[in-house]
This record gives C-alpha cells, structure tokens and sequence, in this order.
C-alpha cells in the first residue's frame, strides 16, 4: 500500500549492516535538500509568478504532521487578504477552530453551496471531499481517494478544472501521495504549485510524491512558506 511504504521510506530510517551504505544514502538525501530545492526558489524570487497570471485563490493541503505547518501559514495572512483559501487536513477534527481563534482572517467549515469570497479560509469537513463549482463549494461523498476522504487531490483538480492559473497549491507534510496529482493538474492550468521541503517536513511522503511527479514550482522550507505567498500575490497586477 502506498501509505505504509510512504512512511516507512520517509519517517524510519532503513537498516543496513553497512556504515558506508548508510552514510551514501544520507549523502544523496542533503544533495537533494540543499542544492535542486534552493536553485528553483531563486529562479522563482526573480520572475515572481508567471506571465499573465493573477493569483486569486490560495490552496493548502496536509496530513501528518500538518497543523501546525498550516496554522503558521494561515496565522501570517494579513487581515484584508483579498484571496479565498481552501483548506484540507486529514483528519481534522476542530482544526477549523483552532484555525479561526489563532489567526487574521475567518475560518470555518466549509457547507455545501457556501459562495467563496476573498478573506475567508474553507477547511474541508471530516469524510467530505470538497470541490468547487460555478463559485461555489460542493461536498460530495464519493469513495476515499488515496484512501482519504476529504483528499486533496479531489480539492486540487477541482480548482485546477475551474480556476487554472489564478490558483496558487501548496502541499505540506503527510504520508503517502494524496495532493501530487492534484498539484501536477494545477501547475499544467498555468497556477503556482509550491511544496514543503524535506528538512522542515514531519513526514516528507507527499511532497515528496509530488517533486518526483515534476508537479512543483518551488520547494521551500516551511518558514519561508508565508512570505513566498506573501510575493506572489502582492506581485499580482
């Protein structure tokens, strides 16, 4: 299954009788980190966003280890932010809230038929995949995708179907491969597709899932996350 063969990869280091063996592995693991993830950053720093594009909608997907990688996000966005932000959490129970009283803006459950306005933040409900249709939010309950319900692929494709470039993806930490495909779709409609790093991630499956899916414009360390997003709608025209 996926899932376990994410988290076994990325969470538990993997038994060799060799130091030496050991020692390469790690070596090709900061090769990865500090020279591809830095290079794309900087390229990106110098163009802002891509030509033609306004960013209007903000998409955040995680699962391990991603709360507080979200909240820091979340709780950085200034009072007024003039986009809508679309929020899945596997297994969120009360994150909404926990959301809402720790930062700028209002955030809430997402409804069925709720029209999404700037400045507010939709977290997906616990077993609903959340999608977007004609300016509005659509709760569905289809089978788990990636064996999660809500998924963020589900959200992810949704948003690339409807809003192409004016999407900006952001994938955090989790286990397995749920949001790669989705961030792959995204960034093929004209949006900006960023993930976490490795280094800052709890669990680095499904950013990692999504880089090898050549689905990601930017990989970045979570603490940089908010002021990259900060750039790239301040650069809108």
């Amino acid at each position: 299954m996926a899932k376990p063969e994410g988290f076994t990869t990325d969470t538990i280091s993997p038994c060799f009788t060799s130091d030496i063996i050991e020692k390469v592995r790690m070596l090709a693991r900061i090769k990865v980190i500090r020279r591809r993830p830095p290079t794309r950053r900087r390229a990106m720093v110098a163009s802002e966003s891509k030509p033609g594009e306004t960013h209007r909608i903000l998409a955040i997907g995680a699962s391990t280890g991603g709360p507080q990688a979200v909240m820091k996000i979340v709780r950085s966005l200034p009072a007024g932010f003039d986009a809508s932000i679309f929020i899945v959490q596997h297994i969120a129970s009360g994150f909404a809230q926990w959301l809402n009283r720790e930062s700028n803006i209002p955030v809430r459950l997402a409804k069925d038929g709720d029209v999404f306005l700037p400045g507010t933040a939709l977290v997906a409900p616990s077993n609903y995949h959340m999608t977007v249709s004609d300016g509005k939010i659509k709760l569905i309950k289809d089978q788990p995708v990636n064996s999660c319900r809500p998924s963020i692929d589900v959200l992810f494709k949704s948003l690339a179907l409807e809003h192409g470039g004016a999407v900006v993806g952001v994938l955090l930490s989790g286990m397995g491969k749920d949001g790669a495909e989705g961030l792959t779709q995204i960034r093929k409609q004209g949006g900006m597709t960023i993930a976490q790093d490795e280094k800052s991630c709890a669990v680095f499956g499904m950013p990692k899932a999504a880089i090898a899916m050549d689905a990601v414009d930017m990989i970045v360390p979570l603490g940089d996350i908010p002021q990259t997003i900060s750039r790239l709608f301040d650069a809108r025209s």
